[in-house]
């Protein structure tokens, strides 16, 4: 959201594109994965399609600073970083309902001494709490989802999928929101995403 605010969500999107090759790297340095010549084909076709998806029609600000660009790139790491964290728990504890479990309850937990002073529990009577509570059962799900995935298989192979989100927002924004128009870039990534997506797949 600080990157979001400083550069806009132009620069912001595609910085945080870069995760799944923080993932790959991760996967690699830390775990000792193999990096296959599919999975570094596919993850870099990834990264090419989420940067075409996420690079929008609009002026990019000029006027923030240098530094500011550390602010995506860090989110980006952090969210490779806990895709380890949770594969570094799962090889002695092998459950990813105890790993989502402990996730949102964490979760949960820093978001109320964030905003324990400013709550305001009348705001749960607001009618849109009831799509906040449908988001987190979504988030919910895709972290159990994550977590059995990453139970399963390689960080070097399901990072770069992760990636994929881009291509489900802009498939949700025309179909249900109307926000957006195919135009030829979008054809463009998704002919470069899905490849791509099926290039990891089949180093297995």
């Amino acid at each position: 959201m600080a990157g979001n605010k400083r550069l806009g969500p132009t620069i912001t999107s595609t910085m945080a594109g870069i995760s799944p090759l923080f993932g790959v790297a991760l996967g690699v340095l830390a775990l000792g994965e193999t990096l296959t010549t599919n999975i570094f084909i596919g993850a870099t076709g990834i990264f090419c399609g989420v940067t075409l998806l996420s690079w929008r029609d609009r002026n990019i600000p000029r006027g923030w600073p240098l530094w500011a660009l550390l602010l995506p790139l860090a989110a980006a790491f952090i969210r490779a970083v806990t895709n380890l964290f949770a594969k570094l728990g799962m090889e002695s504890l092998a459950s990813p309902y105890f790993v989502s479990l402990v996730g949102t309850t964490v979760a949960t937990a820093v978001a109320f001494s964030v905003t324990r002073r400013s709550l305001d529990m009348a705001l749960l009577k607001n009618g849109g709490a009831r799509w906040f509570i449908m988001t987190g059962t979504c988030y919910a799900l895709a972290m159990l989802a994550l977590n059995t995935a990453l139970s399963q298989g390689r960080l070097v192979a399901i990072a770069p999928i992760l990636a994929c989100a881009p291509l489900f927002s802009l498939f949700l924004g025309f179909t249900v929101f109307g926000e957006r128009t195919i135009n030829l870039r979008a054809v463009v990534a998704v002919a470069i995403i899905v490849p791509s997506v099926v290039a990891i797949t089949l180093s297995h």
